[in-house]
C-alpha cells in the first residue's frame, strides 16, 4: 500500500501503527514421526526399488552433504559413485546433475577402468567447502580431493590422501595410510578422517596438496603405529565411522562398535587426547549392546550437529536433540521414523511410506531441511521444518469509510508450493476460534466494527505442519466529518510594517487564521487534507487547496463575508463556515457650527495649553504627543467614544507636529497627525485664511472602526 507511506509522512505519530508488518512467531519445527516433503531415488513414497540411473540409488547410501552453495552431494556406495545436485531438490524424484567415479549415470563398476583419480570403490564420506570436494573410499582406503568443485561427469581428482599413489590401496598402520576410510570433515585448514579398520581418526593440520601426505595427529590410539581395538575408555575408538567439527568448534566422533558418540568441547591439541563427553552410554567405560530408547544411539554411521541441534540416525529412525546435549548420556527430544523412542522396526513396522525408514545411515541439515539416507528403501528423504513465508495486502486507499475490503494474499514455501495447503485470516493476532482454510490469493473480508485503525492478520501452514510468521496489513476507517468551531481569525496589518506592536491597519488585505481538526485521527489538523475559501455562500468557483493555518487574501470593499470548508484525508467534508468582515468608516465631528474639514492640516492657537477633544472607539486608549519637546497627554474614551486631554505643561511658541494615537480593545491602532502653531494667530487652508481666537482647539480623531476578531476553534 504505497499511499500509506505518504500518509505516514504526514502523521509521523501514527507511523508505527500504520506500517505493514510481520509478527515474529514462526512455529516451524520437526515433530515426531512427521512426513517427508521430498523423496529422491523413487517415483513415490511407497516404492523402494534400487537401480543405476540419474534418479536411482543402490541399497547402501552412506554419505549426504549440502555445501555452502546449496549443492546436494550423496555417496551411493554400492553403485561406486557420488551423485551431485547443483541445488537442493524441492520436488520428488529430481534427477542428479553430475556423477563422479563413473563415466555416466548408468554404469556402476567398482574402480571402473582401474583404480585412479577418477574411480571410486565404496565411497561413503563426502564433504565440500564450496570450492573443494572431498570423498572417502572404504574399498580403496583413501580420500580423493578435487581442488576445484567438479563440473564434468567422471572428472578426475587432484590429490590422494591415505595412499602414496592413486593406484594403491595399502593399509599399513602408520601416519600415511588409511584402512577402510569412512567419515571425514574439514575445519579451517584441518582435515579429519575416520579410519574404521585402524580404530582411529587421523588429523592433518593442513589440507594435503600432494599424494601420501603424513598426518599430524591421531585420536583413538597412543601413536601412529598402533591400530588395534583397545579397552573402552574416553580415549579409545573401535570401528569409528563418522567425524565432525560443528559450528561451535566441538569435535564429535561416532564410535560405532562402542555404540556411542564421543565429544571434545574444543579441538584436541595432542594425539590420543581423551574426550570430555559421551552420548549413548552411561560412562566412558561402557560399550555394551543397547536397544532403542531416548538416550541410545546404536551402531551409528553418520550423525550431524548443527551446533544447536544434534541428529543421530540408528534403529531405523533419526533421534533429534532439539538443543545440543549438555551432559553425558543425555536423552533426545523426538524421533523421525518411529512413533515412540522404543520403536526400531523397519518402516515403523509397516510398509514403505513418507514417514518410515529401513536402515538410516546418514543425515545432514541445511536451512531447516533434514536430508536422511534411507538406504534399505534405496532413497533419500528430505524433511522440511522451515515455515512458509507470505504477505497480505488490503487493496484500495489507506483511509476508507467501508468495512468491506478485498485482500491480496501471497505465500511461498522452501520446498514445493503444493505443500502449502492452508491459511488463517483474522482481525486479531491470536487467531482464536478459527479453523484453517485452503490457501487462496484473494479474499473478500469484513473488518472489525467501529472506526479507527484496522488490522488484518494472516498465517500459513504447510503439509508438514510448519506454521509461518503472522503477517498483517492495516488501514484507517474514518466515517466522521471533521469538526469546526469559530474557525477564522482575521488580523489586519499595515503592508509596510512601520509601526510596532502589530503595525498600522491595512484596509486592503486580511490574514486568515484557520484551525480545524479530524476527530478520528485525533491529531489536531494532521488529518486534514484540503480546504477552499471564497465569498460565495455555496463556495461556487472556490478551488480546493492544501490545508494551511494562515492565509493572506484581499477582501471586498466596504464589507463582505468569507466562507470556508474543509476536507479530511478520507474525503469527508465539513459544514461551510463563515465570518463577517466590516470596513471601518470615517466619522465627522463638527466644531460649533463649522464641520471639521479634512483638508485642514494646520491649526493655530493663541494660548499655550489647549484642551484636545475628539471621538474614538468606546474604551479606546488615546495618546497625544507634541513631538517638538516632546509633550504628551493620555486619555480613555468613554462608553460613547468621547475623550479629551490637556497637556500637563505649556506648549512653547512656534510650530509643532502633533500625533494622536488610539488603540482599541482588539489591539488595533489608528493615527491622526497635524501641525499646530502656538501664538501665531492664523489658520490657513488652501487659499483661505482663518484667525482663531478660542481657548481651545477641538481635534477630530479619525476612527477606523473596530475590527472583529473571530477564531476557528477545532
Amino acid at each position: 500500500m504505497y499511499k500509506l507511506l505518504t500518509y505516514i509522512l504526514i502523521t509521523p505519530v501514527l507511523a508505527v501503527l500504520l506500517a505493514s508488518f510481520a509478527i515474529a512467531n514462526p512455529i516451524g519445527a520437526y515433530t515426531t514421526n512427521m512426513s517427508a516433503s521430498v523423496v529422491l531415488g523413487q517415483a513415490s513414497y511407497t516404492t523402494s526399488t534400487s537401480g543405476v540411473t540419474d534418479s536411482k540409488f543402490s541399497t547402501v547410501i552412506r554419505g549426504v552433504f549440502v555445501d555452502s552453495k546449496g549443492r546436494l552431494i550423496i555417496a551411493d556406495q554400492n553403485n561406486h559413485r557420488v551423485l551431485i545436485w547443483n541445488t537442493l531438490p524441492t520436488t520428488s524424484n529430481t534427477p542428479a546433475d553430475l556423477v563422479l567415479g563413473q563415466p555416466n549415470f548408468t554404469s556402476n563398476t567398482v574402480d571402473n577402468g582401474g583404480r585412479n583419480y577418477n574411480t571410486l570403490s565404496s565411497p561413503n564420506g563426502v564433504f565440500s567447502t564450496g570450492d573443494q570436494l572431498f570423498v572417502s573410499e572404504d574399498g580403496s582406503s583413501r580420500v580423493l580431493i578435487w581442488n576445484t568443485f567438479p563440473t564434468q561427469n567422471g572428472q578426475s581428482a587432484n590429490v590422494v590422501v591415505g595412499q602414496a599413489l592413486a593406484t594403491s590401496s595399502t593399509t599399513t598402520c602408520n601416519d600415511i595410510n588409511l584402512s577402510g576410510a569412512q567419515g571425514l570433515w574439514v575445519s579451517g585448514t584441518k582435515l579429519f578422517v575416520a579410519s574404521r579398520l585402524q580404530n582411529r581418526v587421523l588429523v592433518w593440520n593442513t589440507i594435503p596438496t600432494s599424494n601420501g601426505a603424513p598426518a599430524n595427529q591421531v585420536l583413538g590410539q597412543a601413536d601412529f603405529t598402533h591400530c588395534t581395538a583397545l579397552t573402552t575408555s574416553a580415549a579409545s575408538l573401535t570401528d569409528p565411522r563418522s567425524v565432525q567439527v560443528d559450528s561451535n568448534g566441538r569435535l564429535l566422533v561416532g564410535d560405532r562398535s562402542n555404540k556411542r558418540i564421543l565429544i571434545w568441547n574444543t579441538l584436541p591439541t595432542i594425539s590420543n587426547q581423551p574426550a570430555e563427553k559421551v552420548l549413548g552410554q552411561p560412562d566412558f567405560t561402557t560399550g555394551t549392546s543397547t536397544t532403542a530408547n531416548s538416550n541410545t544411539v546404536g551402531q551409528l554411521i553418520r550423525f550431524y550437529s548443527s551446533g544447536s541441534k544434534l541428529f543421530v540416525p540408528s534403529f531405523n529412525r533419526v533421534l533429534i536433540y532439539s538443543s545440543f546435549p549438555s551432559s553425558n548420556n543425555a536423552s533426545g527430544d523426538l524421533i523421525l521414523g518411529q512413533s515412540s523412542f522404543l520403536g526400531s522396526a523397519a518402516n515403523g513396522g509397516g510398509s514403505t511410506s513418507a514417514t518410515g525408514f529401513s536402515g538410516t545411515q546418514a543425515v545432514f541439515e541445511y536451512q531447516n531441511k533434514l536430508v536422511v539416507a534411507d538406504e534399505g528403501n534405496a532413497r533419500v528423504l528430505i524433511f522440511d521444518s522451515s515455515p512458509p513465508t507470505g504477505c497480505i495486502t488490503i487493496e484500495g486507499p489507506e483511509i476508507i469509510t467501508s468495512h468491506q475490503v478485498n485482500l491480496t494474499i501471497s505465500a511461498a514455501d522452501d520446498l514445493d508450493l503444493s505443500n502449502l495447503l492452508l491459511m488463517e485470516i483474522a482481525n486479531q493476532p491470536e487467531f482464536s476460534g478459527l479453523s484453517w482454510e485452503p490457501y487462496n490469493t484473494t479474499k473478500n473480508w469484513t473488518l472489525s466494527e467501529g472506526e479507527g485503525l484496522k488490522t488484518v492478520y494472516v498465517r500459513f501452514k504447510d503439509s508438514q505442519g510448519n506454521i509461518s510468521n503472522t503477517y498483517s496489513d492495516n488501514l484507517l476507517i474514518d466515517q466522521t466529518s471533521p469538526t469546526y468551531s469559530d474557525n477564522l481569525v482575521i488580523d489586519q496589518t499595515s503592508p509596510n510594517g512601520s509601526i510596532s506592536i502589530g503595525g498600522l491597519i491595512d484596509t486592503s488585505t486580511v490574514t486568515l487564521n484557520l484551525i480545524a481538526e479530524d476527530p478520528v485521527i485525533n491529531q489536531g489538523s494532521s488529518g486534514l487534507n484540503q480546504m477552499r475559501i471564497g465569498f460565495d455562500p455555496n463556495l461556487i468557483g472556490a478551488e480546493w487547496q492544501p490545508f494551511q493555518t494562515s492565509l493572506s487574501i484581499t477582501i471586498p470593499i466596504p464589507s463582505g463575508i468569507i466562507y470556508a470548508q474543509f476536507s479530511d484525508i478520507a474525503g469527508n467534508l465539513s459544514a461551510i463556515y463563515s465570518t463577517n468582515l466590516t470596513r471601518p468608516t470615517l466619522k465627522l465631528i463638527q466644531y460649533g457650527t463649522v464641520p471639521f474639514n479634512s483638508d485642514i492640516n494646520r491649526w493655530y492657537y493663541t494660548g499655550h495649553r489647549p484642551t484636545f477633544r475628539g471621538k474614538a472607539d468606546p474604551q479606546a486608549k488615546i495618546l497625544l504627543t507634541i513631538h517638538s519637546d516632546p509633550i504628551t497627554c493620555a486619555a480613555t474614551a468613554d462608553s460613547e467614544g468621547n475623550w479629551d486631554c490637556t497637556p500637563a505643561t505649556d506648549i512653547p511658541n512656534g510650530s509643532h507636529s502633533v500625533t494622536i494615537q488610539t488603540v482599541n480593545a482588539l489591539g488595533n491602532y489608528d493615527l491622526f497627525s497635524f501641525e499646530l502653531g502656538i501664538n501665531t494667530g492664523l489658520v490657513a487652508t488652501g487659499s483661505r485664511v482663518y484667525f482663531v481666537q478660542i481657548s481651545m482647539v477641538v481635534i477630530v480623531l479619525l476612527s477606523l472602526g473596530i475590527l472583529i476578531r473571530r477564531r476557528l476553534n477545532l
